[in-house]
């Protein structure tokens, strides 16, 4: 399995300090706006986080549905 980019491991510490702080997940729109990318870009690294065993999403459309490994 190929390592995270160092995009990916931003955005993946980004939710690890998020969900440290609120003591739950950040939404999707929060990563687009802490980074400054398009939704597509971020959708893109969550999936590619995801399939590379950083994090689980509870599924598609809802809200603060990523969960770290």
């Amino acid at each position: 399995m190929r390592q995270p980019t160092e995009r990916q491991m931003e955005i993946y510490n980004f939710i690890a300090e998020y969900y440290a702080r609120h003591e739950a997940p950040p939404e999707q729109r929060q990563i687009c706006q802490h980074f400054q990318l398009f939704r597509t870009t971020v959708s893109d690294h969550v999936q590619a986080l995801e399939r590379k065993g950083l994090i689980k999403r509870k599924g598609r459309g809802y809200k603060n549905n990523l969960t770290l490994v």
